[in-house]
Parts: structure tokens; sequence; C-alpha cells
């Protein structure tokens, strides 16, 4: 789980770049532009580069598994011409899914990740704040442990005693017993953001 001062830093750009990605230069120009910069030419600001020797090399491994710059250049590209075109929220969800499954190589059938669409997921009554949206949000990535696994019946286990026998804050399928690892919410730029951050807030906060 993400507390408070690490979603600060990834908000504040604070951090988020491997140091071997500093004198890399196919990658800096997209990087700057997706950073919003001012300037075209800027540097990126040292700030950004993670700078915690001791967990230098565990950060250069996961970097590995970064998408590279065209995938993303690609999803940003799509994402700028649905607002440009005033597209739904239909459109934009499907966009998100589409590009997320192109990751083939993070989300695949016989792995122990994967995404699926879960906006049809309702919190747990026992879970839901009072006057609060029982809707969760668009997609979800879990974790699927192997069947007769130690881990599963860990959380078969764990999930006797939760509310709905749910390991999770909902009980729509088989996310009973999938732990969810990340949670992602769409919504059009500039369009009902206090709802979407009312809507995280509640699904994130639950146990």
């Amino acid at each position: 789980m993400l507390y408070g001062c690490e979603l600060r830093d990834i908000a504040l750009g604070n951090g988020i770049l491997p140091a071997s990605l500093k004198n890399e230069p196919v990658l800096l120009p997209s990087l700057i532009w997706m950073m919003r910069l001012r300037h075209a030419g800027s540097e990126i600001p040292q700030f950004a580069f993670y700078r915690d020797e001791a967990a230098r090399a565990q950060r250069e491994t996961i970097a590995t598994d970064l998408p590279s710059i065209d995938w993303v250049q690609a999803f940003m590209k799509r994402a700028a011409e649905c607002e440009l075109r005033l597209c739904g929220m239909g459109k934009y969800s499907l966009i998100l899914e589409q590009t997320f499954r192109s990751r083939s190589n993070l989300f695949v059938s016989d792995g122990p990740v994967d995404f699926r669409y879960s906006q049809a997921a309702q919190i747990i009554h026992r879970y839901k704040p009072r006057e609060a949206p029982s809707k969760m949000v668009d997609f979800c990535v879990f974790y699927s442990p192997e069947e007769g696994s130690e881990e599963e019946q860990a959380i078969e286990e764990i999930c006797r005693t939760r509310p709905a026998q749910s390991i999770n804050h909902t009980d729509l399928g088989d996310l009973c017993k999938r732990p969810i690892a990340l949670s992602i919410e769409t919504k059009r730029p500039n369009l009902a953001l206090d709802n979407a951050t009312l809507q995280f807030t509640h699904q994130s906060g639950l146990p």
C-alpha cells in the first residue's frame, strides 16, 4: 500500500525515474514533454531521479519492466485525441483497457497478476461510509495465487473471518479471493474530479 508521503512524491515527480536514465539521450526529449516542462529544451530536474543508493539495485531491476517511450507516447496521443474530440467516458475507459492489455508481459492469463474491469463491483455494506458512493473504481490489478498453493490457502483462511468472506471490500465474483493491488479510476479532464477522488479514497482506505 502506498502511504501519503509516497503518493505526494509521485504527484510531485520526486524520485520517480531510475538513475540509469539520467544520460539516456533517446528518452530525454520524451520525458521532458511528458513532465510538461515549460521549455522543450529544459533538462529533467535532478529531484526526479531516484537517489537512495541502498535501494538503487532493486529500483534498477524494477525499471527493466517500465514500458517503452513509444508505448507511453502512443497512450498519451490517444488520450489527447479523446480530450480534443470530447469523447465520452466509455472511450477513455476502452483506451485504458486496450493500452494496459497491450502490456502482455505484465498481464497474462497464466501469470499471478491480472487486470480487469471492475465497475460493476459494489462496496460491501459494512465497509461503505455513510452517504458514500457504492460504486467502485473502473479497473483493478489483482494477485491471483496458484490453485492449491499456500498463498491461496492463506487467503481462504483470512476470508472466513471477514465481512462477506471476501479478502477485498467487494464480494464480486473471484475478487473475493483475489487481493487487489492497484485501483484505477478514469475520468475526462476536469470532469467530476471530486467524485473520482471520493471514490478512490473510499476504496483505498478500506481494509
